[in-house]
């Protein structure tokens, strides 16, 4: 199954010498005592990933207290931000020839049908994908059109040994990222303009795309597991038998990937029910900070 919320790879939690926090009894964060509470679990779990920036969390509930109270809802929200930019909630590739899913799905097929045969021959074509010069080169384009100073980058090549199982079970999906990039914005308000500008600089490059904003999309309410907390776009070129994911999201729900990766997502980290609904509620708590954020810098 494709994993919608990879790329927390440089936040693994080191389960076997550290105990996680015990969660706060209060369910809801409704008055200042319980946000209190909720906000030390939050920084105390936090601890436990490996390379999770802690000032990022402290700053991320700093401007949660900042967001009027009537403000803090996360529909409303997010409603006024697909009104005022639909082009993040669309599922077609906003190529010169706009791609629509049907078009998509046949160049998805196309491709994935030509991975298949016999794990030995797939396997010698590994390090021929890799060495493709469309991953060089969007990866240099990319940190060029999204410059360092305003956006964080990071990639990771996909592990051989589980893209070995999926190939053996027929799990199309496992050949969609062997390469992984990901482009974060550090303001969440440079979200919309950094999708239209990725899409006008290759959309002739894209074969497909999944929209996590759009429930819309069946095969994206099909791949998620976790709360509709999880908001972002992958788009996908072809280093034929196999795909390059790019990642785009928004720098909250970045953070809290991080957290739901390993414990909602992929079940690595056993986790209470009571420990899973305060994750998710961060979730959604970034939700708000990230889509406030925009629709606040879209008024000024």
């Amino acid at each position: 199954m494709k994993e919608p919320l990879d790329g927390c790879n440089l936040a693994q939690v080191v389960i076997s010498s550290v105990r996680l926090p015990i969660p706060p009894r209060a369910q809801d964060v409704t008055d200042r005592k319980s946000m209190n509470d909720f906000e030390k679990w939050i920084m105390g779990f936090s601890t436990t990933m490996k390379d999770v920036d802690q000032r990022s969390v402290e700053r991320l509930f700093g401007a949660y207290r900042k967001i009027p109270k009537e403000l803090r809802n996360r529909q409303k929200l997010f409603q006024v931000l697909e009104k005022e930019n639909p082009h993040i909630f669309s599922t077609t590739i906003a190529a010169p020839k706009s791609i629509n899913l049907d078009e998509q799905n046949m160049n998805k097929r196309k491709i994935l049908d030509e991975g298949k045969g016999d794990w030995q021959w797939l396997r010698k074509m590994i390090p021929v994908s890799l060495k493709n010069g469309l991953i060089g080169e969007i990866t240099y384009n990319t940190r060029q059109l999204f410059p360092t100073k305003d956006y964080k980058h990071s990639s990771r090549i996909k592990d051989l040994k589980g893209l070995r199982e999926n190939v053996e079970i027929n799990n199309d999906w496992g050949r969609t990222d062997l390469f992984g990039l990901r482009i974060v914005p550090k303001r969440a308000c440079f979200f919309p303009d950094m999708v239209g500008k990725f899409e006008k600089e290759f959309g002739n490059d894209i074969v497909f795309k999944l929209n996590f904003f759009s429930n819309r999309e069946k095969k994206v309410t099909r791949i998620r597991k976790i709360p509709d907390y999880y908001c972002a776009i992958n788009y996908y070129f072809p280093i034929r038998p196999f795909f390059m994911e790019v990642q785009v999201r928004t720098p909250g729900i970045d953070l809290w990937s991080c957290l739901a990766h390993d414990t909602i997502y992929k079940n690595k980290i056993k986790v209470s029910p009571l420990m899973k609904r305060h994750i998710i509620r961060f979730g959604e708590m970034c939700n708000i900070v990230d889509f406030f954020e925009i629709t606040s810098c879209e008024k000024t």
